[in-house]
């Protein structure tokens, strides 16, 4: 998926640039804070990413940004879909105890609310340190 952006700031390879939501991204889980859950609760309609910084664009460029499809598929399923089957997969194992309704809905909504926090977990420790935006173009130059 390409998208334009601008530059924000460089720090050696790795820039930091800005580009406005596509409907496409909504559910990206590469948001500036590190954590997709809180761009879905909040408005903003602006992302901000790390980004390897391989054309060697400077601060104030208008750039073009990269991130494979199969990395947005992924992130997407894992903040709609990992949740979700962790709360069927909760449901169906709390069938096989001889306990009230009350007790399995609850323990079913308790694992899928952790399942949120595992997955900012994820996002915070691993997702973070990994640069799977790349600006692959220039489009134009802040001082042109």
């Amino acid at each position: 998926m390409r998208v334009k952006a601008t530059v924000k700031s460089v720090e050696g390879k790795i820039a930091i640039v800005e580009s406005e939501r596509l409907s496409a991204c909504e559910g990206c889980h590469k948001h500036a804070e590190g954590c997709s859950v809180c761009s879905l609760m909040g408005g903003n309609n602006k992302i901000t990413a790390k980004a390897k910084n391989t054309a060697h664009a400077d601060v104030g460029d208008v750039v073009e940004i990269e991130t494979e499809t199969k990395t947005v598929l992924f992130y997407a399923m894992i903040v709609f879909v990992l949740p979700l089957l962790v709360m069927l997969c909760i449901y169906a194992l709390m069938g096989l105890f001889d306990v009230t309704e009350p007790i399995r809905y609850g323990v079913t909504l308790l694992g899928f609310v952790l399942t949120f926090l595992g997955i900012w977990l994820y996002s915070k420790f691993r997702v973070s340190k990994k640069y799977d935006v790349e600006i692959v173009n220039i489009i134009s130059r802040k001082n042109q």
